[in-house]
Formats: structure tokens, C-alpha cells, sequence
């Protein structure tokens, strides 16, 4: 589970850095050049944030998609996913880093046969890259986001027919290492995750991109929410998680950590 919460967490850092560095960019623009008009590029090889964003469009898919394979495992079969080893989780993570890169390597080389192009200052990403590689990039978000959806629902109905843990060693009920309950609590914590993927990259990805009920006039708002849900991440996991909270806790002081714990 470490290994693929980390993987979330490096997908959300990647497309932040891309935000933050898009940030800086369009201040620049603003403070030396034309406002918010559009202006035609010619260097966008040296524009290092594109980069991030191609990876990081597909690395928030990817591992959203990577995530609920992990729990839809765990729920169907929960006796073999407790004597999973770190091979496991790696060979996950790898086999979904696999397919982004190839598609990363595919977009840089097609970005860097387009002719220099008038872009949008507001809404830089989507007219930069061209109409086929951004549209590649956001079909490839929405559809493993789809996927994660339609998966995560179909492991919280196998939950209530899974096996009696009654066979399980008295040793491992003894020291709080009930496997259910751990399952129970994880899967609901993905199940929120599911929900804040609808709410913070879905429905934003389809006001902008399909422009429905013409609510893409909004787009400076949209962005704020695909820029928040990195942050509720962080709340998710941090106090969901009993090893990344336990580790969080050990920072806070003495007196804090009663009352946290």
C-alpha cells in the first residue's frame, strides 16, 4: 500500500511542480509582455513545465487506475494479499510507468514537428502542445479515471461476500492486526478518492474540454480544482493510513500526540 500511495503522491508532486511553474511563467508574461492577449511562441522546447504536464496528465490516470487494481485485488482476493511482497507492488507500479512513458516519448517527439502557433496565456497547455496531443493527454486522464471509477464500484460490492477471517492465527487477532478491518477501512479511504476523482478531475476535465452547459467560461475555477485535489490527498492519506500517520505523529509534540493517535 506504501508503494502505491506513493506513487499517487509523485504523480500529484509532478503535475504541481507543472502548476507551479506555469504560475511564475504566465507572471512573467504578464510583467513583460502583452498582458492577457494571445502571443505566438517559438522556443516551447525550452519551456521545461510542458514537459511536466505531458507526464503529468497521464501519471494522474495512471495512477488513480494503478490504485483501485491494488484494492480490487485486495478485496477479491484478500488471503493471497496479505503474503503479497514488495515485488508485487513494484511490478504494479512499473507495469502502469510502462504505457506513460511510452505515450510521453510519443507526444514529445509529435510536439516537437508542430510549427510555432499562436497560444492562449489563460488556457497555455491545451493550445500549445496541438489539438491531437491534447487531446491524447485528457482522453487518456478521463478514461483510466472512468475505469478507476467503475472498478472501485464493482470491489465495494464483492466486500460484504468476502471469506470468514475466523481461520486467521489468534496470534495476529491478539496484536490488532485484524486483515478486514484493515481492508474495510482502506478500501472506503480509495472509495473517498474515488469520489474526490469525479468531483476534482472528471467534471472539471469535461467543462473545459466539451465546454457543457458553456461552463468552460469557468476555466480559471476548474483549474483551482484539479490543483486542490493533490492538497486532499494529502489529508487522505496522512490520517487514513496507520503507518503514514503513525510517522507524522512521532514529528508533532508530546502533549499533540494523544490526541492525535
Amino acid at each position: 500500500q506504501v508503494v502505491t500511495i506513493g506513487f499517487v503522491c509523485f504523480a500529484d508532486l509532478v503535475n504541481a511542480m507543472g502548476y507551479f511553474f506555469a504560475g511564475i511563467y504566465r507572471l512573467e508574461i504578464l510583467h513583460n509582455r502583452q498582458g492577457w492577449q494571445d502571443y505566438e511562441t517559438t522556443s516551447k522546447r525550452e519551456e521545461r513545465r510542458l514537459y511536466l504536464f505531458i507526464s503529468s496528465y497521464q501519471l494522474i490516470g495512471a495512477s488513480t487506475l494503478t490504485i483501485t487494481i491494488d484494492r480490487v485485488i485486495s478485496v477479491t482476493k484478500p488471503i493471497n494479499y496479505r503474503h503479497f511482497t514488495w515485488r508485487y507492488a513494484y511490478a504494479l507500479v512499473g507495469s502502469a510507468l510502462a504505457p506513460v512513458s511510452l505515450g510521453c516519448v510519443t507526444c514529445v517527439y509529435f510536439w516537437f514537428t508542430l510549427s510555432p502557433s499562436t497560444v492562449s496565456i489563460l488556457c497555455y497547455t491545451s493550445t500549445a502542445y496541438g489539438p491531437e496531443i491534447w487531446n491524447y493527454m485528457i482522453y487518456f486522464r478521463q478514461s483510466s479515471t472512468a475505469a478507476s471509477i467503475i472498478m472501485k464500484s464493482v470491489s465495494s460490492r464483492l466486500l460484504p461476500y468476502q471469506p470468514d477471517y475466523s481461520q486467521i492465527s489468534q496470534k495476529s487477532v491478539i496484536r490488532g492486526a485484524n486483515p478486514y478491518k484493515k481492508l474495510i477501512k482502506t478500501t472506503v479511504l480509495i472509495g473517498m478518492r474515488t469520489f474526490r476523482e469525479i468531483i476534482f478531475v472528471m467534471i472539471p476535465d469535461i467543462f473545459l474540454n466539451f465546454n457543457l452547459f458553456g461552463l468552460k467560461q469557468f476555466e480559471l475555477a476548474w483549474y483551482l480544482f484539479v490543483i486542490s485535489k493533490g492538497i486532499i490527498n494529502i489529508f487522505l492519506y496522512s490520517f487514513n493510513h496507520e503507518d503514514i500517520k503513525a510517522a507524522l505523529i512521532n514529528h508533532f509534540p508530546a502533549d499533540w500526540k494523544s490526541s492525535l493517535s
